[in-house]
Formats: structure tokens, sequence, C-alpha cells
């Protein structure tokens, strides 16, 4: 972890020792290679899918270890400073067993992409609006099959924790449990996290939690009956939690773009 004091009230944390030294180990020849804007193209959907259909068919020894090297030493960077890699390197690492050549490539361009941005940081500043204040979203996607829900903590103009969780199976409760998870855990984060931030000398810290859901039109009743459902459960649990907690939180909804 490389740390940058800019003064008394602002630091910077990035992973550019780090980066620096993966990218040489596994792509030696990033310098020369073209600018990379995004840490996976547009394509890696598609290549994961493609591998994923072929999963049964045995692969050479060398390349899946090869590949488990880069994903590998990719995984550290994540949960640190760079939250930009974490679907790019969570989609790369669900093939750790069945590489394809096409998400190797994916692979090298994601840490292309980390060695040319290598000194990307988080920057905490005292004097950023609400410094003071901790911020928790928490959002829920149930659009798709297999619902993706995750957490994000802000404070002093930069984000320090964050998670995403991909729901493994359906069942009758989709419309609850997976989709609670996020909330419950944004919320029992933002209580230990103020509690720390206290500790450390920041007065009152009084954590915001702001709650997201992202649902698609159905016209099945009882899909509606369950969504209905499931964000009266949040708006009453929110309510009784932010009392507990002592937290103030507000409650949107979104639709996906079609």
């Amino acid at each position: 972890m490389n740390v940058i004091v800019h003064s008394p009230t602002r630091v910077s944390l990035s992973s550019e020792s780090y980066i620096l030294s993966m990218a040489d180990c596994y792509v030696p020849d990033w310098r020369q290679r073209a600018l990379v804007h995004t840490p996976m193209s547009s394509k890696v959907l598609t290549h994961y899918d493609e591998a994923h259909s072929t999963r049964e068919q045995p692969r050479d020894a060398a390349s899946v270890k090869r590949y488990g090297g880069k994903v590998g030493a990719l995984v550290y960077t994540s949960p640190c400073v760079r939250a930009d890699t974490c679907a790019s390197i969570s989609r790369l690492a669900r093939a750790l067993t069945f590489p394809t050549p096409e998400l190797e490539k994916e692979a090298d361009q994601c840490i292309v992409y980390l060695a040319q941005t290598a000194s990307m940081s988080l920057t905490f500043d005292g004097h950023a609006l609400d410094a003071t204040r901790l911020v928790c979203y928490s959002d829920s996607d149930w659009a798709v099959g297999h619902s993706t829900t995750g957490y994000a903590c802000h404070l002093a103009g930069a984000s320090f924790a964050w998670a995403s969780k991909r729901q493994m199976c359906i069942t009758a409760s989709f419309q609850l449990k997976p989709r609670s998870w996020p909330r419950q855990h944004a919320q029992s984060s933002s209580h230990t996290f103020a509690s720390f931030l206290s500790r450390w000398g920041l007065s009152s810290p009084t954590p915001h939690l702001c709650l997201w859901t992202t649902a698609a039109p159905s016209s099945s009743r009882v899909i509606a009956a369950r969504v209905t459902s499931h964000i009266t459960s949040i708006v009453a649990t929110s309510r009784c939690l932010s009392c507990t907690l002592r937290a103030s939180w507000t409650w949107s909804t979104s639709t996906p773009t079609r």
C-alpha cells in the first residue's frame, strides 16, 4: 500500500508499487501496449459464457496455472483501493478451472489497465463536503434471474468499504433474503464504522443509509406481490434499525434501462 500525505487533513492511498510489480511479472511488455480505457472489453461476458459452456472439457494444466496466477494476483488489488476493477476481476475469477485464450487476454487487459493507471488512488479529504458524515449505499437488482446485491461506504470524499454478492440459487423466498443482505450488512457495518470513528476522535459521526432497488416490470401478479412485500419489509426494517443505530436513511427506486 502506498500512502501519500498531502497535508494534515488530506491523504491518498494507492497500490501503485504492487500493481507495477504484478504487471512486470505477468505482462512484461505492458509499457509498449496501446492505452487501455477499461479493465475489460465489451465481449468479456460472451467470452465467459463460451468458456462456461465448455467447462467439462479438459484444459491444459499449464494454461490453467498461468491464468490462475494472473487472476490470483489481480484479486489482491480490488479489496484495497481499486473498486473500478471489482466487476472485471470477479468475472475472471469464476473461470479459474476452465480458462480460454480469450479470457486470458481479458486478464491481460485488466493488468495493463491497472498498470497504466497505477497511480490512481483514494483520497480522503477532511475539507470535503460533509467530510465527517458516514454514508452507506445499498443496492439490490432483481431484474435478472440470479440477483446481484451489494453496498458501499463513503467518508471524507472517498469510498473505504464495498462488497457485492450474486445469488447462487433461486427459491420461493428469493424476493426477501438475497436482497435484504446488502441492506442489513450496510446498516450493521455503518454502526461498526461509526463506533470506530468515534474512538478515533471523529465527533458523533451520524451514518446515513441510502437504499436502492431495481425491479423489472412484470405482468405476473405473484412476482409483483413478492416485490411489494420485499419493499415493505425493507422500509419497516430500515426504520426499526435506524432508530436502533441512530442513523438517518433514504429510500429510492429505479428501473433498468431498456
